[in-house]
């Protein structure tokens, strides 16, 4: 009986584990924002949709009282936000690109009008992340290829970013990873 204690004692301690090295990796985005009319009132139970253009995959989402909305886990890409509610015109906003750990906020002001009717628009996401303080990159092919990288190991491009520090150069500084990568910047 003490075995099968603690043998499900140091699963859980293996579970724990894992599960706190592997928090901190985020390889998807955010959309986030608020859904009104043109005098600023919000609009409830309108119908979000966000379609990757790449993929044609589709999430949706639908507002709350407040007229906000929130769709997570969205993969990195190109999207195109439609937004559709009863007495306004479909809203359609397109170049919409997602980058790794962002949440990008998209407002969406609704004009009365038959269902019928289409709003679109073009736009891109603000480069500067103002829905919290998280730093994400997609390194892309080139990058890995033409980097003179030590035995092609890819994990050593972490280094190569702002606000980055790998555990080896933590070790050899003694610094942790905040200081280390202020120092690097300075």
């Amino acid at each position: 009986m003490e075995r099968k204690a603690n043998r499900w004692l140091v699963i859980a301690a293996l579970g724990l584990l894992v599960s706190c090295s592997v928090r901190g990796q985020s390889t998807t985005a955010t959309l986030v924002g608020t859904v009104t009319d043109k005098a600023g009132g919000a609009i409830a139970r309108a119908k979000i949709t966000a379609t990757n253009t790449d993929t044609n995959l589709a999430r949706a989402a639908v507002t709350n009282e407040q007229g906000e909305y929130r769709i997570d886990f969205l993969l990195v890409g190109s999207y195109e936000l439609q937004v559709t509610a009863e007495g306004f015109k479909i809203f359609v906003s397109k170049g919409i690109v997602l980058q790794i750990g962002q949440t990008a906020r998209i407002d969406v002001g609704m004009e009365v009008g038959d269902v019928s009717e289409k709003v679109s628009v073009t736009s891109e996401v603000p480069l500067v992340n103002t829905g919290n303080a998280e730093l994400g990159r997609t390194v892309e092919n080139e990058e890995i290829t033409s980097l003179p990288l030590v035995n092609r190991n890819v994990y050593s491009l972490a280094g190569h970013h702002a606000g980055c520090a790998t555990e080896r150069e933590q070790h050899r500084t003694g610094l942790s990873r905040a200081a280390y990568a202020d120092q690097r910047r300075n």
